[in-house]
This record gives structure tokens, C-alpha cells and sequence, in this order.
């Protein structure tokens, strides 16, 4: 929990002591059963498994939920300066990726400003996806040692 204002009345939010709490159990103010908030909470655990995650752990972007994409980056990649999500921005005949920190909250948050042309962007990611991942060699190797390890043979 949290105070809005400290000793003086000035506006400054911090923690409140953990004294300062008082706690009251309400059983009959509950507003869903145990089962309702097992269940709940069943399902938010599922769908926590469900988000891609970054290579240090940590959610990335959204699951696919079978709705199509309107632009392709939007799930795919990061902002290089802050690790937010980018944003898909549009002005009357242009569309371009920027960072959604600094175009949703400001530059108090991300200083990232710089915009990227949607059609150029998106055209490095097919080139690079042509070019580099969908290389007979790779796609050869990546099947063979998908094959190995179903067998069980690990490497």
C-alpha cells in the first residue's frame, strides 16, 4: 500500500510502513467462491504459460490467439534502447514502427523517438527470414535434429 502525500501534505507517493496496515477478514464481503478464485487463478496460470518469453525469461509481447496480425512486427520486436514492445503508428499515407514506451508515455520514459518505416522494416525481416532461416541447410538441420531428439538421441 501506498500514501499519497508524505509528513508535510506535499504530493510524494511512498510505501506505507508495514504497521500502518490493518487488516480485516471479511468472509461474508467475498463477491466469488474459493472454487471461483481457484479457477481464476487456474486460468491466469495458463495463459501466463501461453505469452513467448524472452531469452532471459521475462513475458515478450502477446500469444497468438488465432486473430491475424495487422502488422507484422507489432509482436516481434523490441525497441532497441528501452525493451518495450514496438508500436504500429500511422499519419495519412505513411505507416512506420516506433517505440510504444515513448509514443504511449513519453520521453520521461523512453527518449526513443526515432520512427521506422513500416514497409522498410517489414521488408528487412522477410529478406532476413528468406535469406538466413528458410535456407535449405538450415531448415535441413533444424528438421534432423528435431528428429533426433524425438527419437531420444541427444546430442
Amino acid at each position: 500500500m501506498t500514501r499519497k502525500r508524505d509528513t508535510n501534505g506535499k504530493r510524494r507517493t511512498q510505501k506505507r510502513a508495514a504497521e500502518d496496515l490493518v487488516t480485516v477478514h471479511k468472509p461474508d464481503w467475498r463477491i466469488v467462491s474459493d472454487a471461483e478464485w481457484s479457477a481464476a487463478h487456474e486460468r491466469l496460470a495458463i495463459i501466463r504459460d501461453v505469452y513467448l518469453r524472452r531469452t532471459d525469461g521475462r513475458p515478450f509481447g502477446r500469444p497468438l490467439l488465432g486473430d491475424p496480425l495487422k502488422y507484422l512486427l507489432t509482436t516481434l520486436a523490441l525497441c532497441g534502447c528501452g525493451g518495450a514492445p514496438l508500436k504500429a503508428r500511422t499519419r495519412p499515407g505513411r505507416r512506420f514502427y516506433g517505440c510504444s514506451s515513448y509514443h504511449d508515455r513519453g520521453p520521461a520514459i523512453s527518449r526513443n523517438n526515432a520512427d521506422v518505416p513500416m514497409v522498410r522494416a517489414d521488408a528487412e525481416l522477410i529478406e532476413a527470414l528468406v535469406e538466413d532461416v528458410l535456407d535449405p541447410s538450415m531448415l535441413r538441420d533444424a528438421v534432423d535434429a528435431t528428429i533426433e531428439l524425438l527419437a531420444g538421441h541427444h546430442p
